[in-house]
């Protein structure tokens, strides 16, 4: 029997998914569950516009979902993870992630990580907002550069 019987990766689908989503993977047998989230934090969050600025197109949001959704379930796809599992969350990613895994009894989060130092993790990271705030185990992944 594994130490974790319920796990959550959390993935970016820009390049890391693969690096995490292969140690939840390997971490998990045929008894346990393995659960993939990724969240999209609304455009403006990367554009540094309000909504309300009508700078979008109507279905700019909709799209960036719709994407989204067909990355995560080609990503889930070589490591046999039912859609059922698969959850694209909009918001803030950390507060998503530690949210789904109270909701699900999580065991485990893994999640990657860069190894960020300096300024750079001074102004935060998934990552580490996940590992200080997560009520279960979190295993970050290091993703190479």
């Amino acid at each position: 029997m594994n130490l974790y019987q319920n796990i959550l990766a959390a993935v970016d689908l820009v390049g890391e998914s693969d690096f995490v989503l292969q140690r939840a993977h390997s971490m998990v047998s045929d008894a346990d569950q393995l659960s993939v989230i990724h969240t999209l934090e609304p455009a403006y969050f990367y554009y540094g516009m309000e909504p309300a600025m009508g700078t979008f197109p109507d279905n700019f949001e909709r799209d960036l979902m719709e994407g989204a959704k067909k990355q995560l379930a080609e990503a889930c796809a070589s490591y046999k993870v039912p859609q059922n599992q698969q959850y694209l969350e909009r918001g803030h990613a950390a507060t998503q992630i530690l949210q789904l895994a109270e909701d699900k009894q999580v065991d485990l989060i893994v999640i990657g990580s860069h190894g960020r130092h300096g300024w750079k993790l001074l102004l935060g990271s998934t990552a580490n907002a996940v590992l200080h705030g997560a009520k279960c185990d979190v295993l970050a992944v290091r993703i190479p550069e």
